[in-house]
């Protein structure tokens, strides 16, 4: 519908410079807008239809995860190395980073939406840093493509 109403637009053009009567031409352009925008309408109301629906669909486990309600039960599979001991609290990384100032929650919120951060200094180069060794690990490695 949106190339025949494209394609009528030209046809206006063309019998306006051939010095022609457009307005039958503008109405059936009108009407086809028009029925155009509603069929737009009904296409996003399925559409959004369709989103509830999948997103609803939950995300099925793999066999291998235990039930549980917390993460306390979870099971640990393997370990690699021996975990830090401190004399001290650690702090959580989000408290940490944004103490530091390279952890920008509120600005990221503005930019997009929650759930994401702008992130400066050090921590952004570890960052990329950590995505890069991801990626050579695994196509180097793993034959990931």
């Amino acid at each position: 519908m949106q190339a025949k109403r494209n394609a009528s637009a030209k046809t206006v053009g063309q019998a306006k410079a051939a010095g022609k009567d457009i307005v039958p031409l503008l109405k059936d352009i009108e009407m086809l807008g028009d029925e155009l925008n509603a069929n737009e309408q009904a296409l996003a109301d399925v559409q959004n239809q369709l989103n509830e629906m999948i997103w609803a669909i939950p995300n099925i486990l793999h066999a291998s995860v235990p039930d549980g309600l917390s993460e306390e039960d979870n099971a640990e599979v393997r370990r690699w190395g021996e975990p830090k001991t401190f004399d001290f609290k650690p702090k959580d990384h989000v408290a940490l980073g944004e103490q530091l100032g390279w952890m920008d929650f509120e600005t990221a919120t503005k930019i997009s939406v929650s759930r994401f951060v702008v992130l400066y200094e050090p921590l952004s180069r570890m960052h990329r840093a950590l995505i890069q060794f991801m990626l050579d690990v695994h196509t180097k490695e793993h034959g990931y493509q």
